[in-house]
């Protein structure tokens, strides 16, 4: 929050006139002709013009003025002053020091390659870790350890001298999808297959979901959005059944329509169970 400003020139010249001749029994008694040809009056006038005059000029910055606070926050350039403030006010705006979890993870974007980030402290120990997920077609996207130590010497150099700075890999869940299906005139293999692609693309953690930019840490997954996934591809005419389930369980009957992960955890693809068969059989008639 940038400091207020005041404002000094909030008195009218009429204002200033009524305040002084208001005053004046104060400070004479035997003067009581206030009218304005009056000598004394006049000299009133005279005072609160200049008065009025001042308060205007100190009410407001002239621009070599301007030009100096530009140098002192270290802007030496030319062109409009409206534009090299703008400039300035961006720079600043800029986190260039890692105080708050937030320029953590601003400053961990600035990197190249990194997809997401997700910065988390631990207050007793002082220590700040910061998940780092890589731009990655890769099942899991993980950093390397040269990349982690590059990233962590970097926030190192920019946060508080007190601050233990650590970058660690993303935790991931396995999401597990039973499908079970039917189509009438497409081949179930190749069906099945499109299937599995398409759950794999669309739980990727770096560029899944439904906008394909990749899921967000601690985001709920619900079985609508893979329903709606299905719903796009030609050849689906009846889903039997759909859920999530435990791929180390044999009770698949058991499933689960929506998932919720950890704060800091991202979903990747897993072991999905799809059933496709022909409602009728390929070759025959209608």
């Amino acid at each position: 929050m940038g400091l207020e400003i005041p404002n000094l020139d909030q008195k009218a010249f009429e204002t200033r006139i009524k305040e002084a001749v208001a005053k004046l029994p104060a400070y004479g008694k035997e003067w009581t002709e206030y009218n304005y040809s009056d000598p004394g009056i006049t000299i009133i006038e005279l005072l609160a013009w200049m008065a009025d005059i001042n308060s205007y000029r100190l009410n407001r910055i002239r621009d070599d003025h301007y030009e100096a606070f530009l140098e002192l926050l270290g802007h030496h350039g030319s062109g409009a002053l409206s534009e090299r403030f703008i400039e300035v006010q961006k720079a600043l705006e800029t986190p260039y020091k890692a105080v708050t979890l937030d320029d953590f993870e601003y400053l961990t974007l600035q990197y190249p390659r990194v997809a997401k980030v997700k910065a988390k402290a631990d207050k007793e120990a002082n220590r700040v870790s910061v998940v780092v997920v890589p731009e990655s077609r890769e099942h899991d996207p993980r950093p390397s350890e040269a990349v982690k130590k590059k990233i962590a010497a970097y926030l190192q150099e920019r946060a508080l001298l007190t601050t233990e700075v650590s970058v660690v890999s993303p935790d991931y869940s396995t999401v597990n999808v039973k499908i079970e299906a039917k189509t009438r005139y497409h081949d179930p293999d190749k069906l099945k297959s499109l299937i599995r692609d398409r759950l794999q693309e669309y739980l990727h953690p770096v560029y899944g979901g439904k906008e394909k930019s990749g899921w967000e840490f601690g985001e709920e997954l619900h079985i609508s959005q893979i329903y709606m996934l299905l719903n796009r591809i030609e050849g689906i005419d009846t889903i039997d059944r759909i859920y999530f389930y435990d791929a180390d369980s044999d009770v698949l009957s058991k499933g689960k329509t929506t998932i919720t992960l950890g704060k800091n955890v991202l979903p990747i693809s897993g072991k999905h169970s799809i059933t496709v068969t022909n409602i009728q059989p390929l070759g025959s008639c209608p």
